[in-house]
């Protein structure tokens, strides 16, 4: 959780209140102190505050232990020119072959540690300082807010378990790989040795196989063509393993501006998974609506199915398809498909449900980029989206962005925040004077020239 969401959660509190509350009277003295319109128990505030700064001094050490050590095994992998350490695009061999990973397990190790430790405080949070806030005598706007902001921030510990956990994981199965590939490439050039063919690494990280004797034993050329390919593959299993685990570890970290990602991984396997697929179904997304099949939209739906609560996929997807590309591609699927019955509407129905749980788990991400996102899919209300505007037997006008985004929204649960956003801006449309900007009461959602109909299985062109 962000910290600025305690002045949010102060208006929400006083909104909630505002009909009933009055400044509490101060207690008898030595018993408490009035605050505001914060009544606050003396012993309760103490007891409290010691579990609070106790819990984030032990955070505080723990995490920069950890972090050392992480800091430490980069700058040992950036010296032997691996991605995980900002190094190279391809695998050098020499590198991989003569390979150290010993830091890289001991931030393993201190990730472990990190793990043990931020488990023991989740409980200390959930168990003391949370039970301690609700049992608090307080009273007051300001004290339903400090309720409401400490367990929040308690909760906050379960995500750092899940974060440290992932990022343990990620770490040890990339290092598991890496020496795999370590091993398998010098067994195969002891074997070369054996047969009169040596590897010698060449400046940009290539390498050249030659035989060591002469004149060349028969079958040499054959042999040292076979070496090289062999060679190859596994440098290129070891770039893809070393590249994935970068990617993943930047998209974990780059999650959560504030506060700790809930996003859990038992290897790097799954999360690279989870990545990938979500930029091959953004391409769906954005591809020529004539080019898009029906067999397009079935892989579409059973991936956004299997990967809707994914924060990493859902927060990918979003960014690949881009705001207006997924509004755009939204207005032309129920375009072409409007009049559909049967097991085909019943698939377009899943879909629409399916990208909208997608779309509500990705405005959970506060990254930098997905900020920019939603603000993007926002300012995108007035825009006019039509699936095909050369159609003269189409109406004038497609489908406002606000009504795109809103048939988009049946399912799932969308972050706060957003949504208020999207409601402020939604409204300022729809009751924007005649001549104004925006689109006049009501006309955001009833136009004359307008063609679409937004939703699978409702009573216009989409029934059954």
């Amino acid at each position: 959780m962000a910290w600025s969401e305690w002045e949010q959660l102060k208006a929400d509190a006083a909104n909630r209140n505002n009909t009933q509350m009055q400044l509490n009277k101060a207690g008898p003295a030595g018993s408490g102190r009035e605050q505001g319109d914060l009544k606050v128990d003396q012993q309760d505030l103490a007891a409290v505050g010691d579990s609070a700064f106790k819990l984030f001094e032990d955070l505080a050490q723990h995490g920069r232990d950890a972090w050392s050590s992480s800091q430490a095994a980069a700058r040992d992998l950036t010296s032997q020119e691996f991605e995980l350490g900002g190094g190279l695009d391809q695998m050098d061999i020499e590198e991989l072959r003569h390979g150290n990973f010993a830091s890289l397990g001991t931030a393993i190790k201190d990730w472990t540690g990190m793990i043990t430790h931020l488990t023991a405080m989740e409980k200390t949070a959930r168990d003391d300082l949370m039970a301690k806030a609700n049992r608090a005598n307080w009273a007051g706007v300001n004290a339903t807010v400090s309720r409401e902001f400490i367990n929040r921030t308690a909760e906050e510990f379960t995500d750092a378990v899940t974060q440290a956990t992932s990022i343990r994981n990620i770490l040890r199965d990339t290092r598991s790989e890496l020496i795999s590939y370590h091993d398998e490439l010098n067994r195969l050039i002891d074997r070369g040795w054996d047969k009169h063919l040596s590897v010698v690494g060449t400046k940009g990280g290539g390498f050249t196989v030659f035989v060591t004797v002469h004149p060349e034993p028969a079958g040499s050329r054959e042999a040292m063509e076979l070496l090289r390919d062999d060679l190859q593959a596994i440098l290129n299993k070891a770039t893809e393993s070393d590249r994935t685990a970068a990617e993943v570890l930047k998209a974990i970290a780059n999650h959560a501006d504030y506060g700790f990602s809930d996003t859990s991984y038992k290897d790097c396997d799954t999360a690279a998974d989870a990545l990938q697929a979500a930029k091959d179904m953004a391409r769906i997304v954005n591809k020529d609506p004539s080019d898009r099949t029906a067999e397009d939209l079935a892989k579409l739906n059973t991936q956004l199915k299997k990967y809707h609560d994914d924060p990493l996929f859902s927060e990918q997807f979003a960014l690949s398809a881009g705001a207006k590309g997924t509004l755009q591609f939204w207005a032309e699927v129920t375009d072409r498909y409007a009049g559909v019955k049967g097991a085909e509407l019943e698939g377009l129905k899943d879909l629409q449900n399916n990208l909208s749980l997608t779309l509500a788990s990705a405005t959970y991400s506060d990254s930098t980029q997905m900020r920019e996102w939603k603000h993007s899919l926002i300012n995108a209300g007035n825009t006019d989206f039509r699936a095909d505007p050369a159609n003269p037997l189409k109406g004038s006008i497609g489908a406002m962005g606000f009504q795109v985004i809103s048939s988009l929204m049946g399912h799932g649960k969308y972050d706060s925040e957003f949504l208020e956003e999207y409601g402020k801006r939604l409204l300022k449309s729809d009751m924007a004077p005649a001549g104004g900007v925006g689109m006049n009461t009501k006309d955001v959602w009833t136009v004359p020239e307008q063609s679409a109909d937004l939703i699978f299985g409702t009573v216009m062109g989409t029934t059954q």
